[in-house]
């Protein structure tokens, strides 16, 4: 009947919606928990490396220079691409940069680990 078949559509749609709002939840937790995981570490890094304060702003503060002027660009991306796209190259190299970040103060010092910050602050602003 097609009552029946209707309704079996309609699980099967809940469940995708179900998915991937799922899917987005994690995502925003990792998103969150990668944007605060350096600030939960400065006190030990600038221990380790020698960081007054100022040099401590200056490597936390590289996140929201590549945050804020990449929600513009965020934007007009999701427009001209699709939100989806945008939302898995975002998370693709966020978890990436995230990733890099103790690897970089150790090869590459301040400029490096700045860089790899404001990638990350600019892959979470899209």
């Amino acid at each position: 009947p097609p009552a029946a078949a209707m309704r079996q559509e309609e699980r099967r749609r809940t469940r995708r919606v179900t998915l991937f709002l799922t899917l987005c939840s994690v995502c925003m937790l990792l998103n969150f928990l990668c944007r605060q995981c350096l600030a939960s570490v400065m006190v030990p890094m600038a221990r380790e490396f020698s960081w007054d304060k100022s040099t401590q702003g200056f490597v936390l503060q590289a996140f929201y220079w590549g945050y804020a002027p990449a929600q513009l660009l965020g934007g007009w991306l999701a427009d001209a691409m699709g939100g989806q796209m945008v939302l898995l190259a975002g998370i693709i190299v966020w978890s990436a940069a995230t990733a890099l970040t103790p690897l970089s103060v150790k090869i590459g010092g301040l400029p490096l680990i700045f860089l790899v910050r404001l990638v990350v602050g600019a892959s979470q602003g899209v």
